[in-house]
């Protein structure tokens, strides 16, 4: 190899020091905003859109702990995103090394988001760390949370705090509200489609049965709302376009028993199922409907 093949020798052949100095430690909101695709997957629409999925998987995370049943979520007219829960609210109490309030830290440090015993790991996402990077891409947020009796707001510019967290008049609701809008120098496109947010809203109602998830658009097109108790068992349904007889269901989940009540051969770890036995041929669907739902993983090994 010739010196001017040689990354670290400049074509004067003056020696580039390779110390130290040479080592950046970016903050997170500067290692998110300088690297998005790292965190979002792209910054056209796909990303654009998971910022949306991002704030509201924190909400249902909030139901499937237990503490909420309603998500409501809105194109605001200027374009940005309202995303508004009645789970617990995000904390409010200051953080012991640092001082600052639990609220800012979740939306501005990486290393602050939800730990192993939160329950905030649930429905997928960058497992509590995405309300960071959702701040850090948007041009403005503010946060609202309704907690500990009292209403307390903040705002942010581009990942920074303007302010310290407030609180304000008593109340006895609680959740927590995020409105966002994204950051167009970051970007392609920051045009939300209604079409697209309809459909991943649908499949989480689907598949968290009991929670109502809305979406209503301000630009103006017409609002919606999901709700289904059958929860995965409508899933298949919409998904089937074709017209059948009353199915037999079975979906397994926990110990399998055969008919007369005994515990039946178990499957290999990991594995479970959900399946629609149709009572007779219909053209077009074959008579049992695998798959919904399924999830294998590889034998252990012994």
């Amino acid at each position: 190899m010739t010196e001017s093949d040689n990354p670290s020798r400049p074509a004067d052949g003056n020696q580039i020091a390779y110390d130290g100095s040479q080592i950046q430690i970016l903050e997170a909101r500067e290692s998110i905003r300088r690297r998005p695709g790292m965190y979002i997957g792209s910054i056209g629409e796909r990303g654009l859109h998971q910022l949306v999925y991002e704030v509201v998987g924190y909400a249902v995370d909030e139901h499937v702990a237990g503490h909420a049943d309603a998500i409501d979520v809105t194109i605001t007219a200027d374009g940005g995103m309202r995303v508004a829960d009645n789970g617990r609210g995000l904390p409010v109490e200051p953080e012991e090394s640092t001082g600052r309030s639990a609220v800012e830290l979740v939306l501005t440090e990486l290393s602050f988001g939800s730990g192993p015993r939160s329950r905030h790991h649930v429905s997928g996402g960058l497992s509590g760390l995405g309300m960071c990077v959702v701040n850090a891409l948007s041009d403005r947020l503010s946060v609202e949370v309704r907690r500990d009796g009292f209403r307390w707001t903040q705002e942010y510019e581009r990942g920074v705090a303007l302010a310290p967290l407030t609180r304000h008049e008593a109340t006895t609701g609680h959740g927590t509200t995020i409105v966002f809008r994204p950051d167009a120098g970051i970007f392609e496109t920051t045009r939300y489609s209604f079409a697209t947010l309809t459909e991943r809203l649908r499949e989480l109602a689907f598949l968290n049965a009991g929670l109502a998830v809305s979406l209503t658009d301000e630009r103006p097109e017409r609002p919606v709302r999901f709700r289904h108790e059958d929860g995965l068992r409508k899933f298949v349904t919409h998904l089937n376009p074709y017209p059948v007889a009353p199915a037999k269901w079975v979906y397994e989940h926990g110990p399998r028993r055969s008919e007369n009540g005994d515990p039946a051969p178990a499957r290999p770890r990991g594995s479970s199922r959900a399946e629609v036995h149709v009572p007779r041929p219909v053209p077009g669907v074959d008579r049992t409907v695998r798959g919904v739902g399924r999830r294998e993983f590889p034998p252990h090994a012994a």
